[in-house]
C-alpha cells in the first residue's frame, strides 16, 4: 500500500473533498470544472482531466502547483514557509510554488474554491497538472510528505474524478493483455447508461508503464498482468471490486447495490430515461466508504 507519509496526505485530502457520510456538499468541489477554472487554479491553460476509453494520455503541463495560503506572518507560518521552500528546492523540477495571501481579491477566489476559512491558515495545497488536489496540509507541514505527494498519471486522473463525486472504472490493459475487448464491454455499457454516465469516469492504466507501478501496488495488482483487469472505485477512493477479464454492466450494478444498500436493493432498477441518480449515488458513496474503508487506496 501507500508509504506512510503519502498515505496520511491522501487520507486527509480525500476526507476533505468528499464527506464520508450522507450527501452533504459542504466540502465538495463543484460538480463540473471548466478548463478555464482548472487553469485558474493550476496556472495551466492546457489542463486536461485525464484519459478516456481511447487510452490517449492527458495533454498537461508536467509540473505540479504547490500553493501556500497565509494571512499573517507568525512563527508557525514562518516555520511552514521554510519547510515549503525546502521541499520546493528538492522537487523544483517537478513542482512550482506560489505564495497566496488569501486576503487579496484573487486569493479570495481560490479560498472560495476550497471553502477554507481564515482559521485554516497557514495552508498548503498540492495540485496536479490536471487540477486534482493531491495533498492538503493545514497549520503543519512535513517536508517529506510534500515531497512525496506526487501521483501517477492514472492516479491523478482517478483522484480528480473522486473530487468531482464520480465513480472510476479503471481499465488496466494494453496491447499485450488478453480479453481487452471483453473487459471493455461492461465498461462501455455502464458508462453509456444515463443513470451513470455523468457520474462515471473511465481511466486507462497501462500496466507496462513504469510510472504506474506505485498506483498498481496500492491497488493490489502485482507485476504485469497478462489479462485485462477492471477496478471499480467509488469516492473518495474505495475499491469496490476488481474484475479480471470480461465485465458486464450488471456485475458493476450488483457491486454498487451491495455496497450501498444490500444486494436486494431495487433503487437502481428504474429505467435509465426516468432516473436522476446523482442524489442516490451520492448517498451510496457515503455508505460504501463506511463499509469498505479498509479497501481505501489512500490508506496503509
Amino acid at each position: 500500500m501507500l508509504q506512510p507519509s503519502k498515505a496520511i496526505v491522501w487520507v486527509v485530502a480525500a476526507m476533505f473533498v468528499y464527506p464520508l457520510v450522507g450527501n452533504s456538499t459542504d466540502n465538495q468541489w463543484p460538480d463540473s470544472l471548466s478548463q478555464q477554472e482548472i487553469a485558474q487554479i493550476t496556472g495551466n491553460a492546457n489542463a486536461n482531466p485525464g484519459t478516456g476509453l481511447s487510452g490517449a494520455p492527458a495533454v498537461v503541463q508536467p509540473k505540479y502547483k504547490f500553493l501556500f495560503f497565509h494571512t499573517q506572518k507568525d512563527p508557525n507560518t514562518t516555520a511552514m514557509w521554510n519547510a515549503f521552500q525546502s521541499a520546493l528546492n528538492r522537487v523544483g523540477d517537478r513542482a512550482e510554488g506560489k505564495e497566496v495571501n488569501i486576503e487579496t481579491e484573487r486569493d479570495q477566489t481560490l479560498r472560495g474554491w476550497y471553502k477554507f476559512g481564515g482559521s485554516t491558515t497557514p495552508l498548503v495545497l498540492a495540485i496536479a497538472p490536471n487540477g486534482a488536489m493531491m495533498g492538503r496540509f493545514v497549520q503543519r507541514l512535513d517536508e517529506d510528505q510534500l515531497v512525496n505527494v506526487f501521483g501517477t498519471p492514472a492516479e491523478e486522473a482517478s483522484e480528480r474524478a473522486f473530487q468531482q463525486g464520480k465513480m472510476v472504472l479503471l481499465c488496466v490493459q494494453n496491447e499485450s493483455t488478453r480479453l481487452n475487448k471483453q473487459a471493455l464491454q461492461g465498461v462501455r455499457a455502464f458508462k453509456s447508461d444515463k443513470r451513470f454516465n455523468q457520474m462515471t469516469e473511465v481511466v486507462v492504466l497501462d500496466p507496462a508503464n513504469p510510472l504506474e507501478a506505485p498506483f498498481m501496488r496500492d491497488l493490489g495488482i502485482a507485476g504485469s498482468p497478462t489479462t485485462a483487469q477492471t477496478v471499480f472505485l467509488t469516492p473518495p477512493g474505495i475499491i469496490l471490486a476488481q474484475f479480471p477479464g470480461a465485465t458486464t454492466k450488471e456485475a458493476f450494478m450488483a457491486k454498487l447495490k451491495e455496497g450501498g444498500c444490500g444486494p436486494s436493493c431495487q433503487c437502481l432498477e428504474k429505467p435509465a430515461s426516468m432516473a436522476n441518480s446523482k442524489p442516490l449515488l451520492t448517498q451510496f458513496f457515503g455508505k460504501i466508504a463506511q463499509r469498505f474503508a479498509r479497501k481505501d487506496i489512500h490508506r496503509n
